[in-house]
């Protein structure tokens, strides 16, 4: 393109924007000139920004006759609401805003709550020690990732810590004294101190003295009079009156809950019993069922309990075990992370006895460890406790008491075929680690005699020894 040519475009650009100015000039001294012209102009400025910005207020004036002295906490200023808090095996935590949407199953979660986001995170570990931590400064989900590991978050959190329990812990005191702080550990020992004196207590204290073979398995709030159940390794349970354990302080030993006869016998369930709750089990090769908690007779601790399933050399010992409503979801793990997603409601319920029905698990696979989560309902605390079905509340109101409602859903619902298990003997540890409720992937089982010195027939044939 020649230079002339080149000059002629620039200088028609000019021209036009020299003629734009100009428009723009006459337009602003017109308006000018004319008020009510003005006032059209800002009107129409301030409908736009309106419809942009135009949200609900997020703060309260006040003034000066409204207000009582009183002194704005920062927990004040929290949005109140629930949240799903998730710890996964590597010590990994995150909050998910959604609580509708469930995480993922076969991601290495050891705990999923569903919380408050003005409460506390109580965090017992398998070593006895407890930290706190305010549940709206959780890093909150995002992407693909497992959360915030705790090392950065809680001080005094060593990398080789597990978390045996999470817990929603409310941060009003008065609420906070009402509770209890129920601690179990693999040895069938109990701990109950007075929610309280946790709250005092500074991060990575002492909750409970453990022996050198011992480890804290469950924890939960508590109201006071509630009943517990312990599951165990060899099949047996007992069920005892929360009142049995007295309150203590904190760092001790407790006081025995359960008698495990065994050598290589371990606690591996707890949960606290309600009205119209069933006990879930799931031995080690994947032999599974619900119990009604009406079959289980209230005992004093300290005893041996009952039968809980009979066990035989391919159902193996039991694994796990929790109190389940039939609303629950629960997520069941082999040593090698394959996991097995369940609804309680479509898991057979039988009798204490019978064996139940057989997961299929991939070959060369044991059941380890069993989630549960969903349907969760504590005190007016707000407290993470095992949940419980409002079903069979009817009783109290003239209704059919529970234990007719439990035999003829028991009529119902009688199974006397149980599927076969694989050939593979698998037989309790004698080590923990392998049986244990929070997710715990180190496969520590071994091989050994029958541990019940009988066979049973399919799980059909009942053990007469209480």
């Amino acid at each position: 393109m020649r230079l002339a040519r080149l000059a002629a475009l620039e200088r028609k650009k000019i021209e036009e924007e020299y003629k734009e100015v100009r428009q723009e000039i006459r337009y602003l001294e017109g308006l000018l000139a004319a008020p009510a012209k003005i006032l059209e102009v800002i009107r129409s400025e301030l409908a736009e920004l309106k419809k942009r910005y135009g949200d609900p207020r997020r703060t309260m004036i006040i003034t000066d006759a409204e207000y009582n002295g009183s002194v704005v906490q920062a927990e004040n200023l929290v949005p109140d609401g629930e949240v799903l808090v998730t710890i996964s095996s590597k010590g990994e935590v995150q909050r998910i805003m959604n609580t509708a949407r469930p995480p993922r199953s076969g991601r290495a979660y050891t705990q999923v709550l569903v919380a408050n986001n003005r409460n506390e995170l109580l965090l017992i570990s398998k070593s006895g020690r407890v930290w706190r931590a305010a549940i709206h400064r959780l890093p909150e989900k995002t992407g693909q990732g497992l959360g915030e590991s705790l090392t950065h978050l809680l001080t005094g959190w060593e990398r080789n810590e597990e978390v045996a329990s999470a817990l929603d812990v409310p941060i009003d005191e008065t609420l906070l004294a009402q509770n209890f702080l129920l601690a179990i550990t693999r040895n069938g020992r109990v701990v109950r101190v007075s929610a309280a004196e946790v709250k005092n207590l500074h991060s990575g204290a002492s909750l409970v003295n453990l022996e050198a073979n011992d480890e804290v398995l469950w924890a939960t709030l508590t109201r006071g009079d509630d009943q517990l159940l312990l599951v165990s390794a060899q099949g047996q349970g007992i069920l005892f009156a929360e009142s049995d354990v007295r309150p203590t302080g904190i760092g001790v030993q407790g006081v025995w809950g359960m008698k495990l006869e065994e050598k290589n016998d371990a606690v591996v369930g707890a949960g606290l019993a309600h009205a119209g709750s069933d006990l879930l089990v799931i031995s080690q090769t994947g032999m599974h069922k619900r119990v009604p908690l009406a079959e289980y007779p209230v005992q004093g601790r300290y005893g041996k309990g009952v039968r809980t399933m009979n066990l035989d050399p391919k159902s193996g010992p039991l694994a796990a075990a929790a109190v389940v409503a039939e609303q629950d979801q629960a997520t069941v793990l082999t040593n090698k992370r394959h996991s097995v997603d369940l609804s309680v409601r479509h898991v057979v319920q039988v009798d204490r006895y019978h064996q139940g029905h057989k997961l299929d698990l991939p070959e060369n696979q044991h059941v380890v460890a069993l989630l549960k989560w969903g349907g969760q309902s504590g005190p007016e605390a707000g407290a993470g406790i095992e949940s419980a079905s409002e079903a069979n509340t009817t009783a109290a109101q003239g209704g059919p008491s529970l234990k007719e409602k439990v035999e003829k859903k028991k009529a119902a619902n009688r199974v006397s075929t149980i599927q076969e298990g694989s050939d593979e003997k698998s037989q309790p540890s004698k080590e923990h680690n392998g049986q244990q409720l929070s997710l715990d992937f180190t496969d520590s089982s071994k091989n050994s005699d029958n541990p019940n010195g009988r066979s049973g027939s399919k799980g059909g044939t009942r053990d007469k020894k209480r």
